[in-house]
């Protein structure tokens, strides 16, 4: 799910169900800022790890979506 034109993909918050654009929420004040995959939810503050697309793809595959 891209928001429109910039390329950036919108992610759900597993805990909350909550969305917002991904890459936009990482906190600066992380050790790790701009080369960690963590995600913090801005509605409930819940961190976690964001999907990498080998995941996705290997989970559409296992259930039988087509992309």
């Amino acid at each position: 799910m891209s928001a429109s034109g910039g390329g950036v993909r919108e992610v759900q918050c597993p805990l909350c169900g909550g969305r917002f654009p991904g890459r936009d929420s990482c906190v600066a004040g992380c050790p790790l800022a701009g080369s960690c995959r963590t995600l913090c939810c801005p509605h409930c503050s819940y961190r976690f790890v964001e999907e990498s697309t080998f995941t996705r793809w290997v989970g559409r595959l296992l259930h039988g979506e087509r992309a």
